[in-house]
């Protein structure tokens, strides 16, 4: 809903464990016009964290996810985590629900540095989606020069970082987009070729691209609609990285099916499993 729909109320401060959590206090960035983000005031605590909001389409619809903050105050003692230490810039991409209150408490470990080149509202905006991306092109599949890839969305959230990313390592990108109308906007992000999701034959003209040979991955996060073309696109041992469901879940296959069409690879990832330590949510942030 819109955030003008949002009611303020008055809840006790949450106890905090000292040597694991943080306090955060949650302040709007200047870029968003009043209207649009709830003014919030400081509040007074003995250690928090000043917290830039979701930017764009994240703070309205899934305000759990992705903030920037700066350390303001060093009042609490986290042991195992010293790294941060009193105006240290500092986000998240996974955290508790709160983004529209003043104070939260998240897990320290889920804290990463943001360098000064970054801006607090670019790492806000881009923290998850930039991550989704990392894993995406450097682990479940090691993009490499010259290789073509797919991706569905490419003008999308993950798909715009993970389409200049791809280009940056020297890849051919194929995209695809929902509507002529993304087009320009898919090239300008640096596909090589834009192809639209809903044409029937999607699989021949990847095929076409590619001299026949189809693609070593294809990175799908729309499911249902794409599942069936995206098999049809992969090269012998291709790839099918799975890692969205907009238009719905992926059918149920037999196995078998992954044989018939080239000895293929299915997987399904998340963020989550990647950043189940302290030190791999930080080196995937500073990628």
């Amino acid at each position: 809903a819109n955030p003008t729909y949002l009611s303020r109320d008055e809840v006790p401060e949450a106890e905090v464990d000292k040597e694991r959590e943080i306090v955060t206090e949650i302040s709007r960035n200047e870029g968003k016009p009043e209207a649009a983000l709830p003014k919030i005031v400081e509040g007074r605590v003995s250690a928090f964290i000043k917290q830039v909001a979701l930017l764009e389409q994240d703070y309205a619809k899934d305000n759990k996810l992705s903030v920037a903050q700066v350390a303001k105050d060093a009042g609490i003692t986290v042991t195992d985590f010293a790294r941060f230490k009193v105006g240290d810039r500092v986000a998240h991409a996974i955290g508790p629900r709160g983004a529209y209150a003043e104070l939260y408490v998240i897990a320290a470990d889920r804290a990463v540095a943001v360098p000064d080149a970054v801006s607090l509202d670019l790492a806000a905006a881009a923290l998850l989606k930039g991550m989704t991306a990392e894993f995406l092109l450097r682990r479940t599949f090691h993009v490499k020069q010259g290789d073509p890839i797919l991706v569905h969305a490419a003008v999308g959230g993950v798909g715009s970082i993970l389409v200049q990313w791809a280009k940056a390592l020297g890849a051919t990108v194929i995209g695809t987009v929902g509507t002529p109308a993304k087009t320009a906007r898919a090239h300008e992000l640096g596909c090589d070729h834009v192809l639209i999701t809903e044409q029937p034959d999607l699989a021949a003209q990847v095929r076409a691209i590619t001299g026949g040979a189809g693609v070593p991955v294809v990175y799908d996060s729309v499911g249902k609609d794409t599942w069936e073309g995206s098999l049809n696109c992969l090269q012998p041992f291709g790839l099918m990285a799975s890692f969205g469901n907009a238009s719905g879940p992926a059918p149920a296959f037999a196995p078998g099916i992954l044989g018939a069409k080239g000895s293929l690879y299915v997987t399904r990832q998340t963020l989550f499993t990647h950043i189940a330590t302290r030190e791999a949510n930080q080196q995937m942030a500073d990628e």
